[in-house]
């Protein structure tokens, strides 16, 4: 198990329903998997360095967990197939 930091950049127009469903949906890929989610903070929204496709704005999600390196692809695939995640980034922390 090692330690992981996730900065997710979501669609400015999500309501909260959307927000708190991709939320769970993270969650559920950790802890269905035998990790553990430390902390899951919501920086709401921000305005982007650049424009992300057709968005100036974005809203910030940082997860921090313990997962089996396995679990990552899980969650990378989820955020690929889904259209409302803008950017995200995982990193391997100590």
């Amino acid at each position: 198990m090692n330690n992981y930091e996730n900065m997710v950049i979501l669609n400015p127009e999500l309501d909260d329903e959307s927000v708190q469903r991709i939320v769970d949906r993270v969650k559920n890929i950790v802890e269905g998997k035998s990790g553990k989610m430390d902390s899951i903070e919501k920086h709401g929204r921000k305005r982007l360095a650049y424009k992300v496709g057709k968005y100036f704005e974005g809203l910030f999600l940082q997860f921090i967990y313990t997962a089996d390196p396995l679990c990552i692809k899980d969650i990378e695939k989820s955020y690929r197939l889904d259209d409302s995640v803008l950017k995200f980034s995982i990193l391997r922390t100590k």
